[in-house]
């Protein structure tokens, strides 16, 4: 059977043997332990080399973790037969105290309020025929501090005249300042793309999908650098319309826009499906439309979903959109749906490999920290593809692996204590203790 040692000695020309060693030994212990994982307990659960010290010392290295995710998955995860997009979301975890890095006041959708925590930005690669999720990179959002007594809000100017100002000039909507946020992002993937493009190459990724954070202009003009088209969401009552198709006035510039798009009254020419599912109490009409936005410079390929409470026949809409005009409003829902998976990432990450435990506070151990998470999720699902081979059983999970790491070691350390004594391991008092304080955190046997 395949050991993590054997699947992590693709990054061997990555990281010094020294790292590699002290990480698969991480890695074996995070999957072993039960309880939160923090440094010092890593350090309980692991073999010869993996001591607290050495784990300190590998938390406090520079590692290229974009490189070790990308190593794995184009080794281990990559189809050429599959078709990826990259997707992109925040991550907010709550931290108490003042001293960790980068710690602020991040809005947290699960606690539906702010909170002091840190948040960082994640991107994945999304697999639309397998729908799963693999990270790629995480980098931490930091907060700039605002001076004292200053607002960011420009002055508004005493007795100012109505209207445009005279000789002012349409803005070019092709030229944006980006946001914090897409300048964070706009990094990422020009680090991506510029120190794996042949991998990228041979997924053929053509597609960011992003939440309605993402749905702006500002987002789309910087994917177009990238060689990338936006998928997304437009607020629900979003100003859309249609290209104006009358003749010339015979004065002035060439109309642009012409009807407005009515939500409630869309033409049934639009309409490209009826979902009605017996089971539920809702039905979804889906439309599809190219129109124009006053804050785009492009036509907008728009899907529009309306679906309406059979009971109450109360009303709700949902606005996707994407500047590729070529994609089916089945594409655009797929794909935009597909974005979710993500989630599961950072839940998996939260809930079995320590995003919400650790206990570091300088940059690095936090940058540090926050990646092996991530890491942790790409490494479980090769894990979980070669287990599910082995035990030819496709229900496997986390917890599974978890259990069977376990037992595992239990075994070798029985087996170890056997070897080592001629007669029975259990009618010794002391090798007795041995086994039963397997994992024990206050254990006082040698």
């Amino acid at each position: 059977m395949v050991t993590i040692i054997d699947i992590l000695s693709v990054l061997s020309l990555e990281l010094p043997k020294a790292n590699l060693r002290i990480l698969s030994e991480i890695c074996k212990s995070i999957f072993r332990l039960t309880g939160k994982v923090t440094g010092l307990n890593i350090s309980r659960y692991t073999d010869k080399g993996g001591s607290y010290r050495n784990i300190q010392r590998l938390f406090a290295e520079e590692i290229d973790w974009l490189k070790l995710h990308i190593t794995l998955f184009d080794r281990y995860l990559f189809n050429k037969n599959d078709t990826f997009i990259i997707a992109s979301d925040e991550v907010v975890e709550d931290k108490a105290g003042k001293s960790t890095f980068g710690i602020s006041r991040f809005f947290s959708s699960i606690s539906g309020k702010v909170i002091r925590s840190i948040s960082f930005l994640h991107i994945s690669f999304l697999s639309v025929d397998n729908h799963d999720s693999y990270s790629i990179s995480s980098k931490q959002i930091i907060k700039q501090k605002k001076e004292k007594g200053k607002s960011n809000k420009p002055k508004r100017k005493k007795n100012k005249k109505k209207g445009r100002p005279k000789g002012s000039k349409n803005k070019d909507k092709s030229k944006v300042e980006l946001s914090s946020l897409l300048q964070l992002l706009d990094s990422m993937l020009a680090n991506l793309m510029t120190s794996h493009h042949k991998l990228l190459e041979k997924m053929r990724v053509q597609f960011f999908v992003g939440d309605g954070a993402y749905g702006n202009n500002n987002c789309v003009q910087m994917l177009l650098i990238h060689g990338l088209k936006l998928i997304s969401k437009l607020h629900y009552n979003s100003a859309l319309y249609f290209a104006y198709t009358g003749s010339y006035s015979g004065s002035g510039r060439y109309r642009k826009y012409g009807e407005k798009v009515d939500i409630d009254k869309i033409n049934s020419k639009y309409l490209v499906e009826t979902i009605d599912d017996k089971k539920e109490k809702y039905i979804d009409y889906v439309y599809q439309l190219e129109v124009l936005s006053k804050n785009f410079p492009c036509p907008l390929n728009v899907v529009i979903i309306i679906r309406i409470n059979k009971k109450t026949g109360k009303k709700q809409n949902v606005i996707l959109f994407s500047n590729d005009l070529d994609l089916s409003a089945k594409q655009i829902m797929d794909y935009y749906s597909l974005r979710f998976q993500i989630e599961f990432n950072f839940r998996d990450a939260k809930q079995f490999f320590g995003l919400s435990d650790f206990k570091n506070i300088k940059e690095k151990q936090v940058t540090n920290a926050i990646n092996l998470s991530m890491f942790m999720t790409l490494l479980s699902k090769i894990l979980l593809q070669k287990y599910r081979e082995f035990f030819d059983n496709e229900k496997l999970s986390i917890n599974d692996l978890k259990s069977l790491f376990r037992s595992s070691m239990y075994i070798s350390k029985v087996l170890k204590i056997n070897n080592e004594n001629q007669l029975s391991i259990f009618n010794s008092d002391i090798n007795l203790k041995k086994i039963l304080t397997l994992g024990l955190i206050n254990s006082k046997v040698a």
